[in-house]
């Protein structure tokens, strides 16, 4: 099935897009040119794809390949998603002979399903020896909130008519080992061919695209009272309990997974293609750093008591732990683990790896229930086993690491003191989130309960270090999924990690709504 017809969407007022209708059908793969290796005859195409919408932020969009057309031979080859599990968009990368092109489908192995862009979206040449980066191709997904993978969905998709090609000298070249004959500097790239490119759906609509990038990512409270949000279009959000909502834009359309303020008024922001960036105004203006990292991702950096950055990358198998002071130009490998290729799922959940600081260690969660752990006060590192594999984990302010793990076919709550080395069943019920903790003894949690017609969440706290639990208020929300007590402990913040936001100054009794502002949230209904 292709799409024939072009769809018109309402951004604001006065303003009407012309956006390119993109259709999801289930269907077979069809048997397709590799474009996988590489010949001296043909040129490299490279270009990503996103998925500005609810699935990328529960687990990974299905789009494994995609299909491209010589439009004169009408030949078709297909182009593979180079990135991991852990990635939150899809990079495809081949090399194709010379000829013009145009995009034909997208392919998807767990869904068994198709996503066919209109005929009329876009064109672009491949030349022998060039490189063609068409940038980011980001899809605007309609329909309700908690529809993540649907058989049949219409969307839209719009591209990035200036593309930025950080990174992706990286990608080719560890692709392509001892690439020659082709033109790696970016000022030489081929993109899109502008004559085809309908107007209306160019600078316009891709700016409102990522001015409503989604995501609550990677909160981190800042010196100035903000709290900062990652997003998945290389947005940052802040949030002021007195001033609302700010953003900054880091220059570049990556998800950000890592935020922290490294010295009072510099942010370190680190996520997809090893994108690691720098802001010394709060993110005013931003900057590249160059770390000893391949193109995969930076999952989360951590300001540790011994005056060291450290960040987590991941990238295949590979699970690195690096250091560097704060100057951000001498970084280490302090820790580094190879394990069993993740996937993209861990039973309904993916396996996003995540690491995590108690007191002076990093624990780091990997596949095949194992924990990396490292000490920062010593430079002794440690590997131990978790009670299973961890559908979500987290450490809070009591030094405890918490998690729900699979044990026996069954998804039982656990926690460790001691950082990993013994554990004990935890009294947090198994359909909770991770609770967040004020001090040591008082600490407050999401609980879902399903019910007939809509489930429901409920707030639960402890005044004894977690040994009991009651439940209080039933949330606004039945999708929150995180919370957080600020570092002063005068508000409570709760988000559904899309954009709805609420918080609390009286320890949860009365909430406050103060979602995230944004022209497609409002306009797609998240």
């Amino acid at each position: 099935m292709r799409g024939t017809m072009l769809g018109r969407v309402a951004i604001g007022p006065g303003l009407v897009i012309l956006a390119a209708l993109f259709l999801l059908v289930s269907c077979q793969t069809a048997s397709l040119k590799n474009a996988a290796s590489h010949s001296s005859n043909n040129g490299i195409l490279a270009f990503r794809f996103v998925s500005n919408g609810p699935g990328p932020i529960a687990f990974r969009d299905p789009w494994d390949f995609a299909i491209i057309e010589e439009i004169t031979s009408g030949e078709t080859f297909t182009l593979a998603d180079v990135t991991d599990g852990l990635s939150r968009s899809a990079l495809y990368v081949g090399s194709v002979p010379p000829g013009q092109y145009r995009l034909s489908s997208f392919e998807g192995t767990i869904s068994n399903a198709t996503g066919t862009p209109n005929e009329s979206f876009g064109r672009f040449d491949v030349q022998a020896g060039r490189i063609t980066y068409l940038g980011s191709i980001v899809e605007v997904v309609t329909g309700p909130r908690i529809a993540v993978l649907t058989t049949h969905r219409t969307s839209y998709l719009t591209y990035d008519p200036t593309p930025i090609a950080e990174g992706l000298p990286d990608v080719l070249n560890a692709l392509y080992p001892g690439l020659s004959g082709v033109a790696l500097q970016p000022d030489s790239y081929l993109a899109w061919r502008e004559e085809h490119v309908p107007p209306v759906i160019s600078r316009g609509f891709y700016d409102e695209v990522r001015d409503g990038s989604l995501g609550l990512l990677a909160p981190t409270e800042l010196s100035d009272g903000r709290i900062a949000f990652g997003t998945l279009l290389g947005q940052i959000r802040f949030w002021h309990p007195d001033q609302g909502w700010s953003r900054a834009d880091i220059g570049v359309n990556r998800a950000v997974e890592a935020i922290v303020e490294i010295v009072p008024g510099a942010l370190l922001v680190g996520g997809e293609m090893g994108m690691l960036r720098i802001s010394p105004d709060m993110g005013k203006a931003w900057a590249q750093i160059k770390a000893p990292i391949p193109y995969g991702v930076v999952r989360d950096i951590h300001k540790m008591p011994d005056g060291g950055i450290y960040l987590t990358h991941y990238r295949g198998t590979q699970f690195t732990l690096l250091r560097s002071d704060v100057n951000l130009n001498d970084w280490q490998v302090v820790q580094s683990f190879q394990f069993a290729a993740p996937g993209r799922f861990y039973g309904s959940t993916p396996q996003r790896l995540r690491t995590h600081r108690v007191g002076s260690l990093l624990l780091t969660t990997l596949p095949q229930s194992r924990l990396a752990v490292y000490d920062t006060s010593t430079g002794t590192s440690d590997v131990r086993d978790m009670p299973g594999p961890v559908s979500r984990a987290r450490a809070s302010r009591d030094g405890k690491l918490r998690g729900i793990f699979e044990r026996f076919i069954v998804w039982n709550p656990y926690l460790s003191a001691d950082g990993g080395a013994t554990w004990e069943t935890d009294t947090i019920s198994r359909s909770s989130h991770m609770p967040a903790f004020r001090g040591d003894t008082h600490g407050a949690a999401l609980e879902m309960e399903s019910g007939l017609t809509e489930g429901r969440t409920f707030l639960i706290r402890t005044d004894d270090g977690g040994k009991t639990w009651q439940r209080g208020p039933r949330m606004p929300n039945p999708f929150l999924t995180w919370i957080e007590f600020s570092d002063d402990g005068t508000l409570i913040y709760a988000s559904d990690q899309l954009g709805d936001f609420y918080y609390s100054r009286d320890a949860g009794e009365t909430w406050k709504h103060d979602p995230v502002p944004s022209l497609l949230i409002d306009l797609l209904g998240y």
